[in-house]
């Protein structure tokens, strides 16, 4: 399901924290992870923890 499931529930205000763990892995053609956003979503970093082969990254979504 992925980003469109998270897509849907930003657009009904459902989510306060977005975290991500981004592998530097390029698949196919690519893929749009949230596919439509709902218009702008602001986000605000919180912590970004550095691991080999991964960053975790922890947002808060600013209403």
């Amino acid at each position: 399901m992925g980003g469109g499931v998270l897509a849907a529930a930003l657009k009904a205000g459902l989510v306060d924290e977005v975290v991500l763990h981004q592998v530097p892995v390029l698949l196919g053609a690519g893929r749009r992870f949230f596919q439509e956003l709902p218009d702008h979503v602001q986000l605000r970093l919180l912590e970004v923890v550095p691991a080999p082969g991964v960053t975790h990254l922890h947002y808060a979504v600013v209403r």
